[in-house]
């Protein structure tokens, strides 16, 4: 038994010639080979070879198979594989096996000859030990191993015993599995419902988006209503401050009109309370209690003398205005009374109801003087301006022209399908405006009744109609306040607020407000000038580069190409200054913190440093670059960064612009630079795509984030230093983390270059604006697009927030700068 390969193999197996003896190589059969054989080392050839040997055979007596894997390989990868690879357990090819034979097996395969058994006779002895179950030598030294055999020679009591502990061991693991299962449960139910919750936030801010554009109040309200108080973020404010853009909110009712001289505003509700406010203050003047059963219509002379009233107690009241007392009432033949309407010269009243025609009164002894059109339902009847005509609607939709001098009627025309609303002339008397429910306006020729114009209001049914004094505008009641031009057809930039109008709205004698009524009692107070949204600024001549918002959050500064720096107050709309610029080219802006300095840099080359109080020039930097296509300020005021096309960023002192330092960054063409909050780092945007983050102190690079595949154009970090914000010519916004350098989320929403980015003071939101002239707003923690506003018809360079986040300025390459608010300041 001492040569294991020198015998011939006697019958021969598949693949058996692959482990025969190697003649002139090695003296042996390569299965049974010890490791220090396979090495060819004759020197440490010993009776632990022969223990190897024997090791090999015993294992395949208990397993039926090799220790290596060798079926598959060469004859001469086998003496690296018994050389280098660990036999496999004999445990892993049958459980039996585990535990103290197994341990004798793989002693005896030892790769260390050391720690084989010494001998045959010390295998032959370990094995004599195990089937009596006793300790065995090659675990002698395991205190815990004696225990074992000890347990197996008493093995009744130690199963026993030991049953109970794994049962005791099994259920407190049982529990503890449970509760972390339902611990785990417990946190994904938490955050599923964050999300949804978020989703249903996100989605009820694009129903009342879609609202608005329709300008569907009511709805908007409700959709804004649904968002959860704790997740209204600047979207739901700004759409909120839309859904009532009124001027002021005065007590009063269903109806309402100006006096003759605009200085007093008539208000009346159904339960017969009328007001006369002071239009400037809103106080309250005059009121009065009506006893009518429901109070439907008033109306004040034009020398605000009278006041008549009428309701469904088919009786009209006069009153004096001075005394507020019941000057006449009489009763009409109407079932209703529906409209009054005061002559020109506020000698005559007339009132109309459905049926029996029109009647006219005598306003100061409340006499009935006559009747018109005493054969037709009429709805109600407006005078010319001359006062010699009457315009009268009827219920089946007829428009008719009276003489009141030969009391004879002038035509009658088919106007509408549909009950129609009080008729109005033209200041001129040219024209006649109709109203009805078909949702249709039209105008028509007031000699001929020859049709003119339609004007279609949708799907909303107009309640009230008022003309501008100069006749070029029409408001329109219908749900919402509408006001349409009459030159054009067009309707204007729409305005909404009063949910629940009841059908009354008034210009004032100047044409410059407008007063509806609502049935939530209240009177709004409009500008009747057309609203723009966003409010936008306008003065300069081209292309708008940058804005910068001064700490007052009232004033901003743009530079354009026009070679224009000009401040603005935002809260007016009005220009309050104008600096010298540096041409008409770009020029970037850069503004201290407590806005006493403004720092301008232009594709000249300069650095302008101007002096906002005098609306001068202070001092003037010849740079260096070729170009500057970015300026910043530290955060202490101190310092001026300045980037340019030739990749260099210089530093210069902010108090008389003497150099300081400069890196050249490596990046290409540099477009942008920016100061971390705390100033101390500061990043630029590179040519090549990436951004450059640098330590200010060691003008040295701490990290270059990768990811944009075209330049990057702008980059602001957030408010806590901890996110960078970037856009670039490939279209996308993207969010990094700057403590790993990690891209977090990729932005797609722009359908042109993402020209710039701005983070609110809170971090909640991150803005950008795009070529396609769209500002986003995002929401940075997950990157949902919260809302996409549009308003520009140029691209969007450069936005701007004000300290307190309530609203941001844009610059636009339509030659405005827009001014979008979430609440009014007064909030």
């Amino acid at each position: 038994m001492i040569d294991f390969g020198v015998a011939r193999l006697t019958d021969l197996e598949s693949g058996a010639t692959t482990y025969r003896t190697e003649t002139g190589e090695l003296v042996g059969t390569l299965r049974y080979m010890s490791p220090e054989q396979c090495r060819g080392g004759g020197s440490e050839l010993d009776t632990r070879t022969d223990v190897y040997a024997l090791g090999v055979i015993l294992y395949e007596l208990l397993t039926g198979a090799f220790p290596y894997d060798v079926d598959a390989r060469s004859p001469f990868d086998v003496p690296r594989v018994i050389r280098e690879v660990e036999p496999r357990r004999p445990g892993s090819i049958d459980r039996a096996l585990r535990g103290d034979l197994e341990t004798i097996v793989l002693k005896a395969l030892a790769k260390d000859r050391q720690r084989r058994y010494a001998s045959v006779g010390d295998l032959a002895r370990d094995l004599r030990r195990f089937l009596n179950h006793e300790p065995i030598d090659a675990r002698r030294d395991s205190g815990w191993y004696v225990v074992r055999k000890t347990v197996r020679r008493h093995w009744m009591a130690a199963a026993a015993a030991t049953a109970f502990f794994v049962l005791c061991a099994a259920s407190a693991i049982s529990l503890g599995v449970l509760y972390r299962q339902a611990e785990s449960q417990r946190a994904k139910a938490a955050e599923a419902l964050v999300v949804a919750e978020q989703r249903g936030y996100f989605n009820s801010i694009a129903l009342a988006h879609a609202a608005l554009k329709e300008g569907d109040t009511r709805q908007l309200l409700v959709h804004l209503e649904a968002c959860p108080s704790h997740l209204r973020r600047w979207e739901w404010y700004y759409l909120n401050r839309l859904a009532d853009v009124s001027q002021r909110t005065l007590p009063g009712g269903a109806g309402c009109a100006f006096s003759h001289d605009g200085t007093q505003i008539l208000s009346y509700a159904e339960d017969g309370e009328v007001r006369i406010l002071d239009a400037v203050t809103g106080s309250v003047l005059r009121a009065f209690r009506c006893n009518h059963r429901v109070l439907r219509c008033a109306a004040l002379a034009p020398d605000g003398k009278v006041l008549v009233t009428g309701g469904d107690d088919c009786t009209v009241r006069f009153w004096s205005t001075s005394s507020g007392e019941l000057t006449a009432a009489a009763r009409g033949d109407a079932t209703r009374i529906r409209s009054i309407v005061f002559s020109p010269d506020g000698r005559a009243v007339l009132t109309g109801g459905f049926d029996h025609g029109v009647k006219l009164w005598d306003p100061v002894t409340g006499e009935h003087v006559c009747t018109i059109a005493e054969d037709r339902a009429a709805v109600g009847a407006t005078f010319a301006p001359d006062g010699r005509r009457l315009a009268c609607v009827t219920e089946d939709g007829a428009l008719l022209l009276w003489d009141l001098a030969s009391e004879s009627l002038v035509y009658s025309t088919k106007a509408h399908d549909a009950p129609m609303l009080l008729p109005l002339f033209t200041s001129d008397g040219s024209r006649v405006v109709t109203a009805a429910w078909d949702t249709r306006i039209k105008l028509w020729r007031a000699d001929s009744g020859d049709w003119l114009q339609t004007i279609e209001c949708g799907t909303h049914i107009p309640l009230g109609v008022a003309l501008s004094p100069d006749d070029r505008r029409l408001a329109v009641v219908a749900q919402t306040l509408r006001v349409w031009d009459l030159d054009s057809g067009k309707e204007e930039p729409m305005r909404l607020g009063q949910v629940g109008l009841a059908g009354t709205v008034a210009f004032s004698p100047d044409g410059r407000t407008l007063a509806t009524g609502g049935s939530d009692g209240t009177i709004k107070l409009w500008s009747a000038r057309p609203a723009e949204e966003p409010p936008l600024l306008h003065g300069h001549l081209d292309s708008v580069r940058c804005v910068a918002l001064f700490p007052d959050g009232r004033r901003v500064a743009s530079s354009s190409r026009d070679g224009t720096i000009r401040i603005w107050d935002a809260s007016t709309e009005q220009q309050v200054g104008v600096l010298e610029g540096h041409g008409p080219i770009d020029q970037e802006l850069a503004l201290t913190r407590d806005g006493r300095l403004l720092v301008s840099g232009g594709l000249d080359g300069r650095i302008r440093l101007h002096d906002v109080d005098g609306l001068s020039t202070r001092v003037v930097i010849q740079t260096g670059h070729p170009t500057v296509t970015g300026v910043a300020i530290s955060p202490d005021g101190r310092e001026i960064a300045s980037v340019g096309s030739d990749g260099v960023c210089r530093f210069w002192s902010a108090a008389d612009g003497h150099p300081l330092a400069e890196i050249d960054v490596k990046a290409g063409r540099l477009w942008h630079v920016a100061f971390s909050n705390l100033g101390n780092r500061f990043l630029v945007c590179g040519d090549d795509g990436t951004l450059p983050l640098l330590d200010r102190d060691a003008l040295g690079e701490v990290g270059r984030l990768v990811g944009h595949e075209d330049y990057v154009v702008y980059a602001a970090f957030s408010p806590d230093d901890r996110r960078i914000a970037s856009a670039s010519a490939d279209r996308t916004v993207r969010v990094w983390d700057v403590a790993s350098g990690d891209l977090l989320h990729t932005l797609r929403g722009h359908g042109g270059v993402a020209q710039s980015v701005a983070f609110l003071p809170d971090g909640s939101r991150l803005l950008s604006g795009g070529y396609d002239h769209v500002i986003n707003v995002w929401d940075p923690a997950d990157g949902t697009l919260a809302l996409p506003l549009r308003g520009h018809k140029g691209g969007v360079p450069w936005l701007a927030v004000s300290p307190d986040g309530r609203w941001f300025a844009s610059a636009s390459n339509d030659a405005t700068v827009g001014v979008w608010t979430s609440a009014p300041p007064a909030d």
